[in-house]
């Protein structure tokens, strides 16, 4: 599917330039129900699967599975059996972008858009803060695992006492969907407090030689 054989309606080439770089791949799966993992993969929606094989790119996609792949416009052309052209007036509706191939967003249109850049800014915030937290969350668990258990110090103890608590955390948070981490996110405060009491409570290495 090529964007640049589609000259209809006289519209410029650089329209579908603004469409690639303004919606992202991962944004429109987002919209339209596919939510990718931690490794942005998705179930490719193209051939049938179980595992996901379909990566997500900032400017595109490919598919391990079947080797389909290209821009964000091929993504939703395929998607909903569209023209390169139909594909780009179909982002344009659905993200309010307000390009030459339509009537002009309303206030309600813009007000929406509003909103999902805000909410993609959010989960943006989410994903930095898990991917930090994992790393304090792991470390704790570290210092329960490789206690010794006839010198156990405070910071050893604690991690000891809320292993299996740290354990889920990590879990939901590697491994679990978006709801279930999501929970964790608005207890977030007790999730940083534990940790910081462990890992800042723990004795400083010597560092003679």
């Amino acid at each position: 599917m090529s964007e640049r054989r589609d000259s209809s309606a006289g519209l410029h080439l650089n329209i579908y330039v603004e469409v690639r770089e303004r919606v992202s791949t991962a944004e429109a799966a987002r919209y339209y129900g596919y939510e990718p993992n931690r490794a942005g993969f998705i179930c490719c929606p193209f051939h049938g699967e179980r595992t996901p094989s379909l990566k997500l790119y900032a400017d595109g996609f490919y598919c391990f599975g079947c080797g389909t792949g290209g821009s964000v416009i091929d993504f939703v052309g395929r998607l909903f059996h569209l023209d390169p052209l139909g594909a780009v007036r179909r982002l344009d509706q659905d993200f309010h972008l307000g390009l030459p191939v339509g009537c002009p967003p309303t206030a309600a249109e813009r007000e929406a858009a509003r909103r999902r850049r805000h909410t993609d800014e959010a989960r943006k915030l989410f994903a930095g803060w898990r991917d930090q937290m994992l790393l304090q969350i792991n470390a704790a668990i570290r210092t329960a695992n490789t206690a010794d258990p006839g010198n156990v110090t405070e910071s050893e103890a604690m991690a000891i006492r809320y292993r299996e608590t740290l354990e889920f955390w990590g879990n939901q948070l590697s491994g679990g969907v978006l709801s279930e981490q999501m929970e964790i996110f608005r207890d977030r405060e007790e999730v940083e407090r534990l940790c910081r009491t462990i890992l800042n409570s723990m004795p400083k290495k010597s560092q003679a030689a």
